[in-house]
């Protein structure tokens, strides 16, 4: 009776997040070169205006862009990338927000997120819990749209805080904390001190901003402002 009850009340909870979900506003802050996405299977070109959502795919080729993803979080889209968003919700301030890295790389900042928030990268084969603040994370990249000076090989790094590694072939999991790096290609699977040269490759970061939350919250704020006039308006209009 006990675990019936156990079970009914795990799917009101469950029923309730989903109801009571927010998406989070999504908005790109800087952007260089020709960038894509997909949104509802139609393939489309990123400008400064675009608001991406939950599903949308996208694809850098020779360009990169910067996203900010709620009002704690910006991401770095290198070239030879294509990233989808696979979550990206909020739940009581509980963030929760998934993008799945299908070749590529990203560089991410990370400040004051909130009690209870998950971030999570997804590679083809590991999984990254962000419990940190900067980190970098690379899989197989289009060679012939990347510079190779550029180039992290498959794995994550992290400069500041520590990154979750679940590696999808075995489950083991693997804790990499700040100033190390894991690469998966090397033979032994384990997290690594951070060498030089690829210190110098995440210096990316320091050109990463995070916008003032007052700012946010104005852009958020005109979205959903837009949002519910184009909702209002008659098709005759």
């Amino acid at each position: 009776m006990k675990k019936n009850l156990f079970y009914f009340l795990l799917i009101i909870l469950n029923i309730h997040s989903e109801i009571f979900a927010e998406p989070i506003f999504a908005t790109i802050v800087f952007m260089k070169g020709k960038v894509n996405y997909i949104h509802n299977g139609e393939t489309k070109s990123i400008t400064r205006k675009t608001i991406l959502e939950e599903n949308d795919i996208i694809i850098t080729e020779k360009g990169f862009l910067d996203i900010q993803i709620g009002p704690n979080s910006v991401f770095r889209i290198n070239p030879g990338s294509k990233v989808k968003i696979s979550g990206l919700a909020m739940t009581d301030n509980k963030q929760n927000i998934n993008l799945n890295l299908e070749k590529g790389q990203l560089f991410s900042k990370v400040k004051n997120l909130p009690n209870g928030s998950k971030i999570s990268v997804e590679t083809p084969t590991l999984t990254g819990g962000v419990r940190g603040t900067e980190f970098a994370i690379s899989g197989d990249s289009d060679q012939d749209l990347i510079d190779k000076k550029e180039t992290l090989e498959n794995g994550v790094y992290v400069t500041e805080g520590k990154v979750e590694v679940i590696l999808k072939e075995s489950s083991t999991k693997i804790e990499v904390p700040a100033g190390s790096e894991f690469v998966t290609s090397a033979k032994e699977q384990k997290a690594r001190m951070l060498s030089d040269y690829n210190k110098e490759k995440m210096e990316i970061l320091n050109h990463l901003k995070i916008m003032k939350e007052s700012n946010f919250k104005l852009l958020e704020d005109q979205h959903k402002k837009n949002k519910s006039l184009m909702l209002k308006k008659k098709p005759w209009d």
